[in-house]
């Protein structure tokens, strides 16, 4: 059955869903908490969970949430297209993936049961490996260059080994002597030469307690290095201070505590007279923790509108917007155009009377450049740095048999002043800093080196 059927059975469906979301109090921006069901109804309603039926799950679910169903054209023809194919649960990702490609939109994807549990482990903030961070290819606008699933491919040295970008401290390599800058030519046997690194990845990782043999090169010179796996914490913030001026770097917007760990930093931070928050490299996350970090920092004040795919249907817009002592959502029913409001919670603002820089570069997108455009459209923070990367979507994630995850692009997001930053493939607007720095030579962040931070810490303490 595809839901791609005559108008009767898709009004059906539509209709159900409408009924369901109503029902549950959620409207169209409780489609990110209704998608949990609908994945799991997708996953057991009407097939057996058989690697063929994880193809089709997928060929099902895309045209109900894709934001823009215009760009499916023709997509009938991928409905048996693989059948004859599709052997194993791999396969059908990969045929999936295929048939995703033609949507020209690389952030909708398939993702196979070891990238999901890889997923589930980056939310909890920790990870099973060496304790290592791989570096990402610059174009030459500074942006990360993507494959052809839209997965950023590795920064390599000149002979084509992947080059090993952070060291985690006190982790299993950084006690074997592993350092930022060397590169792995191969694990356990496998070269690793243009490998993507997903495929990198999972060379490095294992069970805890179990080692890998990794040939390591450092300035042309090999070595043969056993490092034993272990179970990786990263931290999302990291907090320090620079005479009067708290720093707060946040890596990401992917963990469950991020919020937590935000309000101890600025907790610890309350004696510093101003702030810079770092986001230089900052890949995004989920909207949920950007919206609560930016109430950190804002007394009042919108601080997004996302205008949604509405399952089925049409699209909605809601805009979110502080007040002092909480949250005011407004939603517009585009098909109806009906308007509603309802109250949200809040975090308190810890950081209240402090002036800020936000510090940003090419590599910065996502839910980063939905905080930065909300507290430098509110007249909050300073911009320093680069033009940012420029990615205004954003994906739902539908759970899919086999542990399998369907990723697909079902929101743009815009910021306080109506900008829209653009769809991160073949439209990059991003946000212009307020103060354009340019790294200097030899260039290396947290270092006397990072001209950015000084021009921050500079431009702070003239305040």
């Amino acid at each position: 059955m595809s839901f791609l059927t005559p108008a009767p059975a898709h009004e059906v469906r539509k209709g159900f869903v409408k009924r369901t979301l109503q029902f549950m109090g959620l409207g169209a921006t409780g489609v990110a908490l209704f998608v949990v069901a609908f994945g799991a109804w997708l996953a057991c309603e009407f097939y057996a969970a058989t690697p063929q039926n994880v193809y089709h799950r997928a060929y099902q679910a895309a045209p109900a949430f894709l934001y823009d169903p215009g760009e499916m054209k023709n997509w009938e023809q991928w409905e048996h297209k693989f059948d004859a194919d599709i052997a194993t649960d791999d396969d059908a990702v990969r045929h999936a993936n295929e048939m995703l490609k033609s949507l020209n939109d690389p952030f909708t994807r398939m993702h196979t049961r070891d990238e999901v549990k890889q997923m589930k482990q980056q939310s909890s903030g920790t990870f099973v490996g060496i304790g290592i961070g791989l570096g990402y290819q610059a174009d030459g606008d500074d942006k990360p260059v993507l494959d052809a699933t839209g997965e950023p491919l590795p920064k390599t040295n000149a002979n084509g080994y992947p080059v090993i970008d952070k060291v985690f401290e006190g982790g299993p390599a950084g006690n074997a002597g592993i350092q930022v800058g060397d590169a792995i030519k191969s694990a356990n046997g496998v070269d690793l030469k243009d490998k993507k690194i997903q495929d990198v990845v999972a060379q490095l990782k294992g069970q805890p307690g179990t080692s890998v043999k990794l040939v390591i090169q450092t300035d042309g010179v090999d070595r043969t290095v056993d490092v034993t796996r272990g179970i990786i914490k990263t931290p999302a913030v990291v907090s320090k201070t620079y005479g009067d001026v708290g720093y707060v770097q946040l890596t990401g917007f992917e963990q469950d505590d991020t919020v937590a760990q935000m309000r101890d930093a600025l907790t610890r931070l309350q004696s510093s007279k101003s702030l810079t928050i770092d986001l230089r490299g900052n890949p995004g996350g989920r909207v949920d923790i950007c919206i609560s970090l930016v109430s950190l920092f804002l007394d009042e004040g919108d601080v997004v509108s996302i205008r949604n795919r509405v399952p089925f249907g049409g699209h909605s817009k809601t805009t979110y917007r502080l007040t002092k002592t909480g949250m005011t959502i407004e939603e517009l029913d585009e098909d109806t155009n009906k308007v509603s409001t309802r109250e949200g919670k809040r975090q308190p603002n810890l950081a209240a009377g402090k002036s800020i820089v936000i510090l940003v570069n090419g590599h910065s997108a996502s839910a980063s450049e939905m905080f930065t455009g909300a507290l430098q459209d509110n007249h909050r923070a300073t911009v320093v740095g680069e033009k940012t990367f420029g990615k205004g979507i954003g994906q739902i994630m539908l759970p899919m048999p086999n542990g399998t995850l369907l990723r697909v692009t079902t929101l743009r997001y815009f910021t306080p002043n109506g900008t829209w930053l653009g769809d991160g493939s073949s439209k990059h607007h991003g946000i212009d800093p307020d103060n354009v720095v340019v790294p200097g030579k030899g260039f290396k962040p947290l270092t006397e080196s990072d001209n950015q931070l000084e021009f921050a810490l500079k431009l702070l303490q003239s305040k």
